[in-house]
């Protein structure tokens, strides 16, 4: 269905029609994500990730890669490439790699707490509500992929996500 509306727009259509044209690579690249189909939904986000304006704008592409990887169980690559948007958006995730599984609870909010950095706090009244849906999503996700590929860091990313 979106895969027609793309062939109908315009050679400039990324030009003239920018946020038509995001939508429907977006929505497209969802739905192949919906159908199990890794390779039209890397299709899809490839040229959302090179045409888009922003890194709000690009979103959804990277949170539709990761689902897909996730989705056929390529875990390894799917945590890396969660990571490292994560890390673009501030977020410490050197918490949830480096949590002995032995830790206590107690012990892992007191690590948190530590590693929290007075400019990652300031950061968190200039987070806007699409950015922070976007890390707890990317969070579900990593989820589980570390259920099935490391569940020694579950605890690190539930705490992350609170």
């Amino acid at each position: 269905f979106f895969g027609h509306g793309i062939k109908f727009l315009n050679p400039d259509h990324w030009d003239v029609k920018y946020h038509l044209t995001l939508n429907l690579f977006t929505a497209a690249a969802e739905s192949a994500c919906a159908l199990s189909d890794a390779a039209l939904v890397q299709s899809f986000t490839d040229v959302v990730l090179a045409r888009s304006r922003n890194l709000d704008d690009r979103l959804p592409a990277v949170y539709f890669t990761v689902k897909s990887l996730k989705e056929s169980r390529n875990l390894r690559l799917c945590i890396d490439c969660a990571s490292e948007v994560l890390k673009q958006l501030g977020e410490d995730v050197s918490v949830v790699f480096n949590t002995p599984s032995k830790e206590s609870i107690e012990s892992l909010n007191n690590l948190l707490l530590r590693k929290t950095t007075d400019d990652s706090v300031i950061a968190l009244g200039h987070c806007t509500q699409r950015r922070a849906e976007f890390v707890m999503r990317l969070y579900h996700e990593l989820n589980f992929a570390f259920f099935v590929y490391d569940p020694t860091c579950l605890l690190g990313i539930c705490f992350r996500m609170v």
